[in-house]
């Protein structure tokens, strides 16, 4: 999966955990889950992250390879227990959330994840949707769905909060930029495979 899709997926499950969430910490969670939900890709040198990363993800990729270590729950669940025990509850459970989401989606993808690490290395997944291919963008498209009502539902969509708002307005035209990209490569795709 793509680094779009880990991001929509972060900000699709921090929705749909957002009932269990009190609503002034939901759009922080969301924040964090989006962003925590590129973190398992940090073995990976050359992704979104690892490229800002740049000898931490080096080292991590060296050491771990990709969808090693760095794609195991058992870390992030670790992870998520020592930031309970210092930081706000937002964080912790954003955190939690974004990096679970992005473990969920690459099994989707047919080369899985160790979901049962330590106890085996075996790589499990549920289907075998091909990265930057029709399946993803249709699962990116649900995901944005799924989001809109799940904010819409617990009400987050329609309060009035307290944002600032260049950086709301920025934020809409990078994920209308990205919607419009994505439009564009479905339209395409299908095309090609139409024309097969």
């Amino acid at each position: 999966m793509t680094y779009k899709t880990h991001f929509i997926g972060g900000i699709c499950a921090a929705a749909l955990t957002s009932t269990i969430m009190p609503v002034e910490s939901v759009v922080l969670t969301t924040v964090v889950s989006a962003v925590s939900a590129l973190v398992p890709d940090l073995d990976i040198e050359d992704s979104k992250l690892g490229r800002k990363a740049g000898l931490v993800s080096k080292g991590i990729s060296r050491a771990f390879g990709h969808r090693g270590f760095f794609h195991t729950p058992i870390l992030y669940i670790v992870i998520y227990i020592l930031m309970n025990m210092f930081l706000p509850t937002f964080l912790s459970m954003g955190f939690l959330v974004g990096t679970m989401s992005h473990l969920i989606l690459d099994s989707f993808n047919y080369k899985g994840i160790m979901w049962l690490y330590p106890l085996t290395k075996r790589h499990y997944h549920i289907a075998s949707i091909k990265t930057r291919g029709f399946g993803e963008t249709m699962f990116l498209i649900a995901m944005v769905a799924l989001s809109v009502y799940a904010f819409v539902k617990v009400g987050i969509a329609t309060e009035p909060m307290n944002f600032d708002v260049e950086t709301v307005k920025n934020a809409l035209s990078v994920i209308v930029e990205d919607v419009k990209t994505l439009s564009f490569n479905v339209v395409e795709e299908v095309k090609v495979n139409l024309m097969k």
